[in-house]
């Protein structure tokens, strides 16, 4: 079956803008918890250092939720550590950076959320 010119031509139109109403909106923003399950939680698992690839790991991934920990460091020391990594410093090294896949604003928010698993 064949359709006519016109009908092949609006069909395609509105397939292209079908296809294109997405594009001009801004990009949907991540809540800090949808950040860290994205994230973080493969290692770091509920804050624990329970995640499901932590038992592959040489050393256990920090546990978050621990009280003393969270009073000893600052919200800075957490930033720079999830922005240039462990092995930048001087911890773990199988901790990456995320300089190059988050925002400064989305690991603000990490550091947030990582704040809220320590109440």
């Amino acid at each position: 079956m064949h359709l006519p010119i016109r009908s092949t031509l609006a069909l395609l139109l509105l397939l292209i803008s079908a296809g294109c109403q997405g594009s001009s909106a801004e990009p949907q923003t991540l809540s800090r918890e949808q950040l860290y399950r994205l994230h973080c939680s493969g290692c770091h698992g509920d804050g624990s250092g329970n995640g499901h690839i932590a038992g592959t790991l040489a050393a256990r991934p920090r546990n978050l939720k621990h009280n003393q920990w969270q009073d000893s460091v600052t919200d800075e020391h957490i930033f720079r550590v999830i922005h240039e990594g462990g092995e930048a410093v001087k911890l773990n090294k199988a901790m990456p950076a995320f300089e190059e896949k988050l925002t400064k604003e989305e690991i603000r928010r990490l550091v947030g959320y990582i704040r809220f698993l320590g109440r």
